[in-house]
């Protein structure tokens, strides 16, 4: 007697198709996006809302690689969730496809290796790390610039900080040297996000100059004397006027000082090349 298939075929196409979804997605959990060179620029410009993205830069010939790719694309998602108005991406770019020339635009002009990280935010290329990071160096990383930055790791901070108000006024009185001072607060989104540019620009150009005052943790008592200090905001960082710092202000506020006075500032959040711009306008950089 002839069996009657016709159902059979039937019931396991109907397990398969509801199969492929599931496959997917454990497909999609497993697999970080590549990218070819020519897509890197586009990529690096849809951050240009504060978002930001880590693109893993390796040979795929390495065996070890399918692993690090993965990791990458579970670390990032871990801080998916804590990320505040950010969209946090990762890709992964292979070095073997690379030119010289290529590589040393990615990965910068004293690269040694073929593997590395880039890390993009708010439309521009921040910072780079030549070699493999462990699983806890990359964690950091990416818990530092990819979300609020509220807690840089100690070996991760460049940047300095007051123990008073008479070593801050000793610093504005410098004749020599000029300082700039970053008024800012934890909990302030922009804050954070400049925090982050302005420690990898320190860390990149070996600059000592650089302070963060958090009115939120800074003695109340010593940061009035700051406020009282008689600096003066720059009109173009107040609406158009100037005013006493003590008058108040937005955050982050940055003032440049020299020989007792505010020589420049910065109103709000800045990106890095900007930053370096102005870091060789008021001479704490040597220009080009």
């Amino acid at each position: 007697m002839e069996k009657n298939w016709g159902p059979k075929i039937i019931a396991v196409a109907v397990i398969l198709v509801m199969l492929i979804p599931i496959f997917m997605d454990a497909v999609s959990n497993t697999i970080l996006t590549e990218v070819e060179y020519d897509k890197f620029n586009e990529r690096v410009v849809e951050t240009s809302n504060y978002d930001f993205a880590l693109f893993y830069v390796a040979p795929s010939s390495d065996d070890d690689i399918k692993d690090q790719k993965n990791n990458v694309k579970k670390i990032v998602e871990r801080y998916t969730s804590v990320a505040t108005n950010k969209t946090l991406m990762a890709f992964y770019i292979d070095s073997t496809k690379l030119s010289d020339g290529e590589k040393k635009e990615l990965l910068g002009d004293d690269v040694e290796e073929d593997t590395g990280y880039v890390i993009a935010v708010n439309g521009e290329v921040l910072k780079t790390f030549e070699g493999s990071l462990g699983d806890s160096e990359l964690d950091d990383v990416v818990q530092v610039y990819s979300t609020n930055a509220e807690v840089i790791p100690k070996d991760m901070v460049h940047y300095k900080t007051l123990k008073d108000a008479k070593e801050f006024t000793t610093l504005i009185k410098d004749k020599k040297k000029v300082n700039m001072f970053v008024f800012g607060r934890d909990s302030c989104f922009y804050c954070n996000q400049f925090r982050i540019v302005y420690n990898t620009v320190i860390e990149e150009n070996d600059i000592d100059s650089i302070y963060y005052i958090d009115s939120d943790t800074f003695d109340s008592e010593e940061y009035d004397k700051i406020m009282d200090s008689g600096l003066m905001i720059p009109a173009k960082c107040n609406s158009g006027t100037e005013k006493r710092l003590q008058e108040g202000f937005g955050t982050p506020l940055t003032l440049f000082t020299k020989n007792g006075k505010v020589i420049d500032c910065i109103g709000g959040y800045t990106n890095k090349s900007s930053l370096l711009t102005q870091l060789k306008t008021v001479g704490i950089l040597k220009a080009d």
